[in-house]
C-alpha cells in the first residue's frame, strides 16, 4: 500500500505506473506540512520518490492530453455544388424578361463559384456541366418570354419556385 498524509491511498492509482518496475522501501519517516502523518518514502529504480512519482504524473499528464487531442481532432472538407433542380424550377417558372435575368445572374454567380471551386479541387466538371446546361436552359427560354411586368400569379409562381 502506499500512503501520502495520513489516509489517501494511492496504491490503486500508482499500481498500473509501478507494477514492471523495482520498488524498494526505503522507509523515511519525515513529517511534511500537509499532513500530520508519516510519509512513506519508496524509490523506483534508484531514483528517490518525489522525482520518480513527478516523471510518472508528467507522462501520465502527457498521455491524457494526447488522448483529449486525438479525440477533438476533426477533418473539414469543403466541396461546391449547385442546386440544379431549384434553378431549373425557377426558369421554368419564370414568364418574364425580368424574372429571367434573375436567374440567369443566379446562374452566372454559381457559374463563377463552380469555375473557383475546379480550380481549387472543391468540385469537378459535371458540376460545371450543370450550370452551363441551365444558362443553355436559360437563354433558350429567353426568346419565349415577354417583355413586361409579371402579373401577381407569375410572382407568387416565380416566388414560390424560388423557396422550393
Amino acid at each position: 500500500m502506499i500512503k501520502i498524509g495520513n489516509n489517501i491511498d494511492m496504491s490503486n492509482y500508482y499500481k498500473p505506473q509501478l507494477q514492471n518496475k523495482k520498488i524498494e522501501d526505503v522507509g523515511c519517516n519525515e513529517k511534511t506540512p500537509e499532513a500530520d502523518g508519516v510519509t512513506v518514502c519508496i524509490s523506483i529504480e534508484g531514483r528517490n520518490n518525489q522525482e520518480a512519482m513527478t516523471e510518472e504524473v508528467e507522462e501520465l499528464e502527457k498521455i491524457e492530453e494526447e488522448k483529449i487531442s486525438e479525440k477533438e481532432t476533426e477533418s473539414v472538407s469543403r466541396s461546391i455544388g449547385v442546386n440544379a433542380g431549384k434553378l431549373a424550377r425557377k426558369i421554368a417558372a419564370a414568364k418574364t424578361t425580368s424574372q429571367l435575368r434573375m436567374v440567369i445572374a443566379e446562374i452566372k454567380s454559381d457559374m463563377q463559384e463552380v469555375k473557383a471551386g475546379l480550380e481549387s479541387g472543391m468540385c469537378d466538371e459535371t458540376e460545371l456541366k450543370k450550370v452551363e446546361n441551365l444558362m443553355a436552359m436559360a437563354q433558350n427560354k429567353m426568346g419565349q418570354v415577354e417583355d413586361r411586368e409579371p402579373t401577381a400569379e407569375e410572382e407568387n409562381a416565380f416566388a414560390l419556385a424560388s423557396l422550393m
